[in-house]
């Protein structure tokens, strides 16, 4: 039988073939395709390595750049569905409002190892250290670009910036004039509607006000019936950029959004996929404001002041709790003589409140954590134009785990002005959650062989230690021909302290129906792990109609328990992300404006979650009649059809992907 690898590789190098089928009548030297060149994409600057602007060609790390092209052009609708785009990334659709998503290793629905900003705000939950991604749904026509770091951030970006940083930059007001109406009709995901206006506010600022709405369905059981996960969602916000000199910018956004996700759920944490089910919808409301002030002192000197607040508040039968962070950022760039230096100071306060159920309770209802860091980093060259090095690191001060240090060392040898090698260093840590403090979660009873029922029930400690990353990277890009790229990316990680659930003694307590008998697990870290693979990006562009990409990814996660972990052998987190990811890209443009793409993913199975392998084909039809309008059909997850992406970590219910059409149109005006 065919390796599944070689399945994957044969279907993406059949949709490129496809894509040179429909092509072959078009004139190699016609119109130039809108787009940046694969030259000018080397050459595009990022922010995301070094918090300064820099190359990526230069860039001593795993970076990768979504940009607004390719977000426009995949006719994706949510942010997570846009980071299916990005090489190496682990992206698991759960159910219909629900996802996985992380880098190397250790991906689930709780994934706390990948620090995402929204235009430099941190949007990771303390509750448990990790992105809740059915809040995070900004209006995707004003995203500029989505930078992202596969691999460790933590001296520049802090504590759970762990397995890697994703980094959503959206559009200076100044680049968003005008109106525009947006609409994406889709036979699963409904309706997705936005408007947005721009303009100015006099001679020196510039504005955008945009509202969003979704109507998604549901998706459905292995039976058939539905899985009542549709979601309803309203966000509305705003942006200003001033430049009240030439030496200053400013930048004000924010916004305010409600929804409500309908999912089906276990209580007690049960993970059958038909028994004991009920509907529970999570309702959410939310609001956030930032501010950050830019100075450039001399062309060698620049500053940032940056504030945010915000507040999250999530309520269903499992739980209903209200989070609010407040967070300061000052940083500070130096160039002087072969240096670029940044240092910079921040706090951030976030504060909670719980209401608990029967499943899940917190023991102290309301929670104060606190987070002060300083970070210094210098990138200096060792010889011009060719060897660089980049040495630093970053101090925080947290409230459950006191001091944690991650410090970091990088070079990049330029070999030729199109040949980078690379190679890096780090230490990086997560540090413990609000649910790993102090938690209770009540698991499914289990038969009771005395008078008294069981009940097993999770409960957090305070001895909590973080759990710490040791990565080493090694990385190399190629540009043999103006069109044509490669980007190779090998990795070897380390973890240590990695969570445990150790048992503990049982005790009796009163219940709602009654005295019963608890089974306690107590989380712990006892485990250590390994992860290592290699990743492999490649870019052609024939002519300057047609754009192609293609990677493959390969990740083994070993995780051991210590001799003095009652955990059993083998562990879910070998098993949360595929081995094996293949992804394949096709951007055509024909003639009279009309596009033709397609995008391939496979995806290996998940063994722990029992997920069988799965190709998936999306395929879009575009065509541009003018300047104020923009029309597109398209067709979603082709190939295996319906299907489960992720399995349950918590009690929910992993639904199937349908295929799906849709139609999208948008009008500037």
């Amino acid at each position: 039988m065919t390796s599944w690898p070689v399945q994957a590789l044969g279907l993406a190098v059949g949709l490129v073939m496809a894509s040179a089928g429909a092509v072959a009548a078009q004139s190699s030297t016609g119109g130039a395709l809108a787009s940046l060149s694969l030259e000018d994409l080397m050459n595009l600057d990022v922010t995301s390595v070094s918090r300064r602007e820099q190359p990526l060609s230069q860039a001593a790390a795993a970076v990768y750049v979504v940009s607004r092209e390719d977000i426009r052009r995949s006719g994706v609708t949510t942010l997570p569905e846009a980071l299916r785009l990005v090489p190496g990334l682990q992206v698991a659709r759960i159910d219909g409002n629900k996802w996985a998503i992380s880098a190397r290793g250790f991906n689930s629905r709780f994934a706390n190892k990948m620090l995402v900003l929204l235009d430099g705000r941190s949007v990771y939950t303390p509750l448990f250290s990790g992105v809740f991604w059915d809040l995070q749904d900004t209006m995707l026509e004003d995203v500029a670009r989505i930078e992202v770091i596969r691999g460790p951030g933590g001296t520049l970006w802090g504590a759970n910036a762990v397995n890697g940083v994703i980094n959503v930059i959206t559009r200076d007001a100044a680049d968003t004039q005008g109106g525009i109406v947006t609409g994406t009709f889709d036979t699963v995901d409904r309706a997705v509607t936005a408007v947005r206006y721009g303009g100015r506010l006099g001679s020196h600022a510039h504005y955008r006000v945009h509202g969003q709405f979704s109507d998604r369905a549901p998706f459905t059981l292995a039976s058939g019936a539905t899985a009542t996960d549709a979601t309803d969602r309203l966000q509305m916000g705003a942006r200003v950029d001033w430049t009240p000199s030439t030496r200053d910018s400013l930048l004000f956004t924010g916004d305010v959004f409600s929804g409500e996700a309908g999912q089906l759920v276990s209580p007690g944490g049960s993970q059958s996929l038909t028994d004991g089910l009920i509907s529970d919808p999570t309702r959410t409301a939310g609001a956030n404001v930032l501010g950050r002030w830019t100075r450039t002192m001399s062309p060698r000197s620049q500053m940032d002041l940056q504030m945010y607040v915000d507040m999250v508040r999530r309520n269903d039968a499992i739980f209903w709790h209200e989070q609010r962070n407040v967070d300061v950022d000052f940083q500070h760039h130096l160039s002087r003589d072969r240096h670029q230096l940044v240092w910079g100071l921040g706090y951030r306060r976030g504060s909670d409140l719980s209401r608990n159920s029967p499943y899940l309770s917190f023991a102290t209802p309301s929670l104060t954590v606190n987070l002060a860091s300083a970070f210094v980093q210098d990138e200096f060259s060792l010889v011009r134009d060719r060897l660089r090095v980049t040495l630093g690191t970053k101090l925080e001060h947290n409230t459950f785990t006191q001091w944690e240090v991650q410090p970091s060392a990088r070079v990049a040898w330029t070999l030729s002005p199109r040949q980078t090698l690379w190679a890096s260093s780090s230490r990086a840590v997560r540090t413990p959650s609000r649910v790993e403090h102090d938690v209770r979660i009540n698991l499914a009873p289990v038969p009771s062989p005395g008078p008294l029922p069981i009940q097993p029930a999770l409960f957090g400690t305070e001895s909590f230690l973080a759990e710490t990353l040791l990565a080493h990277e090694l990385g190399y890009r190629w540009m043999p021909t103006p069109t044509v790229t490669f980007d190779l990316a090998a990795f070897h990680n380390s973890y240590d302290n990695l969570r445990t659930a150790e048992p503990g003694q049982p005790f009796t307590e009163v219940g709602p129906t009654g005295p019963r008998l608890v089974s306690p697990l107590y989380l712990s870290n006892l485990r250590t792990g390994t992860a290592q693979g290699v990743e492999l990006l490649a870019n052609w562009t024939p002519f300057a109609r047609w754009r192609t990409s293609a990677s493959y990814t390969y990740i083994d996660v070993a995780v051991r328990a210590l001799p003095q972990s009652f955990t059993p052998p083998g562990s879910d987190d070998e098993d949360d992300s595929p081995k094996h990811q293949v992804r394949a890209q096709s951007y055509l443009t024909l003639a009279r404006n009309v596009e033709l793409d397609m995008t391939y993913y496979g995806v290996s199975r998940l063994i722990g979650h029992r997920v069988p392998a799965y190709h998936r084909i999306d395929a879009r039809l575009g065509w541009q009649p003018n300047q104020a309008v923009r029309l597109s059909v398209g067709a979603r997850n082709l190939g295996t059809g319906r299907h489960r992406e992720f399995g349950s970590t918590l009690g929910e219910t992993p639904t199937y992907m349908p295929r799906s059409v849709y139609a999208q149109c948008a009008w500037h005006f």
